[in-house]
């Protein structure tokens, strides 16, 4: 599909997302799927056709001093149709890397020029696949369930156990310095 002639920047961006995100795309599909009246996705749309592609993406709005604290990429998405994607954030020089969809490269952009494109709009992508590998973890937190479940338990073993060492310290000091 060529992008140049479509102008359809989401379709674009949502290729580009779902590629990052390890995920196959075919724009031809979702475009007859999701893109009914020709005109390019609309925000609804797009959020259905990243579903589709089992990807978990939520629309949000963010000033952009609050920017700095959401996972990226996230796509920027704008009324006019001509979306990017930011891809990261310098905060102390106060720079943006943006995937440009409609030149077809990144770009660094400052503040005033990020200022001027950003309509406040975000939709944040996350793939299921890698929340699942996320969640997945083995790690002491698969046991805080059933040690919240089982507290009681748990204390009362603790506390024996603990009277238990302190009698066999006693004990064992008391055979070595018997009284006399």
């Amino acid at each position: 599909m060529d992008f140049h002639q479509e102008e359809d920047y989401g379709l674009y961006a949502l290729t580009i997302l779902a590629q990052y995100h390890n995920i196959a795309v075919n724009p031809e599909e979702l475009k007859h799927k999701f893109d009914i009246e020709g005109k390019g996705l609309d925000l609804t749309a797009w959020l259905l056709a990243a579903k589709s592609l089992e990807l978990k993406a939520k629309q949000v709005k963010k000033s952009i001093d609050r920017l700095a604290f959401i996972a990226l990429p996230a796509l920027v998405w704008r009324e006019d149709g001509k979306h990017f994607i930011l891809t990261k954030i310098d905060n102390e020089a106060k720079k943006y890397l943006i995937f440009d969809l409609e030149m077809h490269n990144p770009r660094i952009l400052e503040q005033t020029e990020f200022e001027s494109l950003y309509q406040g709009k975000l939709i944040l992508i996350a793939s299921r696949a890698s929340m699942i590998g996320k969640l997945a973890k083995f790690d002491f937190t698969w046991f805080i369930p059933a040690v919240i479940k089982y507290r009681k338990i748990f204390v009362e073993t603790l506390i024996v156990s603990i009277f238990l060492q302190i009698f066999g310290i006693v004990d064992k000091i008391e055979s070595n310095f018997p009284m006399i």
